[in-house]
């Protein structure tokens, strides 16, 4: 019995021996996620550390940026689709004045236009301490659709992007006051930090989802 006793205490020593020997098993670090834009900003900017310097090197960095996005024209832009983005206003397109004669504005009578921003204090998202961005998104909507949008409520947003707002004639966006809008990016120094106003995006076949409140 007392053998039985005495291996019975060596078998445990030994387990708790090897069980304090036992190198512990490294937890591998936490892999920040970065949103989609965030990640395009930073390798803009790691390719041109420079973009601050002056307006002229600002200059450069926005059409960079515009040039990246307009890769994507007539396609999905993976640029925002993480983004929240607040739904602010709609305008509606007048009715057509002559049946005989169709104007770009005649195609969207009776629809509206809807404008839905980017802005990382309203949205509650810091993409980066070095820099600040906000952008607007402009498409047309059925009334039946906009009836559904809720004001100043935050949405994840997606569709067809067509262009920044311009008035060319094949991308060109009409407002319903019949005038184009223009707005391409635009860079800026404020506080010594880089402000990013990515203009106003233009889509087709807009689709949203509502951000519910936590």
């Amino acid at each position: 019995m007392e053998r039985v006793i005495r291996n019975l205490l060596l078998v445990c020593i030994c387990v708790h021996i090897f069980a304090c020997g036992k190198a512990p098993q490294p937890v591998a670090p936490a892999v920040e996620q970065k949103y989609a834009l965030e990640t395009l900003i930073d390798s803009c900017l790691a390719e041109y550390p420079s973009a601050n310097n002056n307006d002229v090197s600002r200059s450069i960095f926005a059409d960079t940026l515009k040039s990246k996005f307009q890769n994507y024209r007539n396609e999905h832009l993976p640029y925002i689709a993480d983004l929240p983005f607040q739904y602010e206003m709609c305008l509606e397109y007048p009715p057509k004045v002559f049946e005989t004669v169709v104007t770009e504005r005649d195609k969207y009578a009776g629809m509206y236009v809807v404008k839905f921003s980017f802005r990382e204090i309203i949205s509650n998202c810091q993409l980066s301490e070095d820099y600040s961005t906000t952008m607007q998104v402009f498409a047309v909507l059925s009334k039946e659709i906009v009836a559904t949008l809720v004001d100043g409520a935050m949405y994840n947003i997606d569709g067809i992007f067509r262009d920044f707002a311009n008035n060319s004639q094949e991308t060109g966006f009409i407002l319903p006051s019949g005038k184009c809008l223009v707005d391409y990016p635009k860079a800026t120094n404020y506080d010594n930090k880089l402000s990013i106003n990515l203009g106003t995006l233009v889509f087709d076949s807009l689709s949203f989802s509502r951000i519910e409140s936590k």
